[in-house]
């Protein structure tokens, strides 16, 4: 083994040790170890070695957990100091930065972070940070990207907000339909699919949408009610009501059966459409 091939291994295993650290806690630190005990012990280990960078970052992930942001990002400033070029610590300080809610901050240091290696958990979160920050073209090509390592539901969510945004709903619809297939008709993929396809004017199709997402569920109040409200969009007023006494009914019998809020509010939400 040449020298400059094991100084490149043992620079790449110090990154999945920092990485290790700032995903998952180090191992040496044990499930049932409180944080302040843990981080105890990580100080009696740094003063010993100072320039540690994966105990630096666990240690910042910890003080992170306990809310002590400022003293979390000394400790990930002097890790980024002694290892430069590893992008997790660029991600772990963004985190922190949001935290402290800084998003202008968090997105300068993924900027970083991406800079030196592309990643889901940047990607992810950048987009994220961007499409709060109203930048919806820029959070759009990050979706897409992020896309590109996983397909995750709640980037697909966030890909149809960002694309309603920019009023291409069209698209936000076909993505949609295409990853609620994928997904397996993930609930909440439907859901978003049948608010667009209802601001497109697409009724009937999201009738079929609701009835594919109730189908087999034992409480269907909710649901009856949106289909109540696509029907009267259809112009079938009387049957959007029969779908309204319904959810009306069913929202009872549950209440009857097993009071709850849930069941609660459903009956109230029933009662409120049907003017009660």
């Amino acid at each position: 083994m040449t020298s400059s091939f094991a100084r490149r291994l043992r620079r790449h295993a110090a990154r999945l040790l920092v990485v290790g650290a700032l995903l998952g806690g180090a191992a040496a630190v044990r499930a049932d170890v409180t944080p302040e005990v843990a981080i105890a012990r990580l100080d009696a280990q740094l003063a010993t070695a100072p320039h540690d960078v994966a105990r630096l970052a666990e240690r910042a992930r910890l003080r992170a957990e306990l809310g002590q942001f400022e003293r979390a990002m000394a400790d990930l400033d002097l890790a980024a100091a002694l290892a430069p070029r590893v992008a997790a610590l660029r991600v772990a300080r963004a985190r922190i930065f949001v935290a402290m809610a800084q998003p202008d901050a968090a997105i300068a240091e993924l900027d970083l972070a991406l800079a030196l290696e592309d990643s889901f958990g940047a990607r992810a979160l950048r987009a994220a940070l961007l499409e709060r920050e109203g930048r919806y073209a820029e959070a759009l090509d990050d979706y897409d990207v992020a896309l590109g390592h996983a397909d995750a539901i709640d980037l697909h969510l966030g890909r149809a907000r960002v694309l309603r945004r920019l009023d291409r709903l069209e698209v936000a619809a076909a993505e949609l339909r295409r990853a609620v297939v994928r997904m397996r008709g993930a609930v909440t993929l439907r859901l978003a699919l049948i608010e667009i396809l209802d601001e497109l004017g697409r009724h009937e199709e999201a009738l079929a949408q609701i009835d594919a997402a109730r189908a087999g569920l034992r409480v269907q109040t909710r649901w009856l009610l949106r289909r109540a409200r696509q029907l009267e969009a259809l112009g079938r007023p009387d049957e959007a009501r029969q779908e309204r006494e319904h959810a009306v009914q069913q929202a009872e019998a549950r209440l009857r059966r097993r009071p709850s809020q849930g069941a609660a509010d459903d009956l109230a939400a029933a009662r409120a459409e049907l003017g009660r």
